[in-house]
């Protein structure tokens, strides 16, 4: 039986899978112009040094690495009980004013 919390969007504060915005990827090439090195650039921008550098100088496209069906599943279930934990704790809401999904298109 699926959780509660697995149809309630994680708000980007919650969300740990970090995402940058073009305006941020902007800024970064520029601060990188200017001298600041990667690690400073992490720091600012709060995520990881080697995302910095695969903003500056992106890597060519490299072959996905081959996971098996156990490493996903493993995955998504460490995903899912997070979500879970933060909507028992009170820091995930589900929204009411939302119509319930059908089986329907």
């Amino acid at each position: 039986m699926p959780y509660k919390s697995e149809h309630i969007k994680l708000p980007a504060h919650l969300d740990k899978r970090r995402r940058l915005t073009k305006d941020q990827v902007a800024a970064i090439k520029l601060l990188k112009e200017e001298g600041y090195s990667y690690r400073q650039l992490a720091a600012m921008f709060g995520c990881s040094k080697w995302s910095i550098q695969n903003i500056i100088h992106p890597q060519i496209h490299k072959a996905a690495k081959k996971r098996s069906t156990a490493y996903w599943t493993e995955k998504k279930r460490e995903y899912r009980k997070r979500k879970q934990a933060l909507y028992k704790s009170g820091q995930l809401y589900e929204k009411t004013n939302k119509r319930k999904r059908t089986g329907k298109n």
